[in-house]
């Protein structure tokens, strides 16, 4: 069985390179291993003490902002992000894109549906299973679901959002 992709935070409550690195790093090698590994061939980061001045260095805040930050994004699902949350610039992790999810239920790009057996039979795709007939843009419980057509019945869970 397939998990579902979890969101939320990683880290919180720090803006320190010396916390986030190391944590943005643990998250990477869970989603993507080969990623992870690549990035510290590049960047031997790990072993360095808490007062090393890389951690102060445009290399540093190049490989945090841009290489980790880039790489995480890339693991992430679709209407999904990584970056810090919109109400706390110091909480980083895995956040739902709401406007573009919006953006694409508005150009029918995205449907929104109570049940699979609402799904056209030729969908092939992502589709948003809504709970309790709440629009995704006003609450409820919403999952990003994804079905081949040619297992006309089978959707798989990408994330949901209690």
């Amino acid at each position: 069985m397939e998990t579902q992709f979890e969101l939320g935070t990683v880290i919180h409550a720090t803006l320190r390179p010396q916390d986030l690195v190391p944590a943005f790093l643990e998250r990477l090698h869970s989603l993507e291993p080969e990623t992870h590994a690549r990035l510290l061939t590049d960047f031997r980061c790990i072993a360095l003490s808490d007062d090393d001045p890389w951690w102060e260095s445009e290399d540093c805040a190049h490989f945090l902002n841009e290489d980790l930050f880039d790489a995480l994004n890339n693991c992430a699902p679709d209407y999904v992000y990584f970056g810090s949350h919109e109400g706390d610039g110091s909480d980083f992790g895995f956040w739902i894109n709401w406007d573009h999810i919006g953006e694409d239920i508005e150009s029918g790009e995205l449907i929104e549906l109570v049940s699979i057996l609402d799904l056209p039979n030729d969908h092939n795709g992502n589709w948003l299973k809504v709970k309790n007939k709440h629009s995704v843009l006003n609450g409820g419980t919403v999952s990003l679901m994804n079905r081949n057509a040619h297992k006309k019945w089978e959707s798989k869970t990408i994330w949901t959002v209690v």
